[in-house]
């Protein structure tokens, strides 16, 4: 994985998606030429279908609500983050109930787009006690 510094993101180098896809099958490489290429037309049908005939409504209105919910969050606004966080956990019920677990998990699915202009730092256990991803000295400590 690489960090685009200039968003702190994390995204995997074209080159290894790519890899991917042709060990997945989904994609033929050519040693000759050097490329990758869509290998029969089943294959080639399904890649249209995803790109061309897939409805986004429903992802796009779900972007918008963890927009607005960044926003109420970061202005205040109790009621309407709490009304949105209600409606994330009931739309996507957790494999656990009242447990720390579906909270994290309810947290997550409605903060998603939090990443575009938030660090993640997520608390950890790991051998030393210490949390994972935690500042030390205004640096990120892995």
């Amino acid at each position: 994985m690489s960090r685009d510094t200039g968003t702190g993101r994390r995204h995997a180098p074209r080159g290894d998606v790519l890899t991917l896809l042709i060990h997945l099958g989904y994609l033929a490489y050519d040693q000759e030429r050097e490329t990758a290429r869509i290998p029969n037309e089943e294959i080639r049908r399904e890649f249209q279908k995803s790109i061309r005939e897939v409805d986004r409504t429903e992802t796009i209105a779900r972007v918008a609500a963890s927009v607005q919910l960044v926003e109420n969050t970061v202005h205040g606004d109790e009621a309407a983050v709490a009304e949105e966080i209600e409606r994330v956990h009931a739309e996507w019920p957790s494999l656990y109930y009242n447990t720390e677990q579906a909270l994290r998990s309810t947290i997550k699915l409605a903060y998603f787009c939090y990443a575009d202009h938030y660090l993640r730092i997520c608390e950890w256990a790991s051998l030393y006690n210490q949390p994972m991803g935690s500042l030390h000295n205004g640096n990120i400590r892995k």
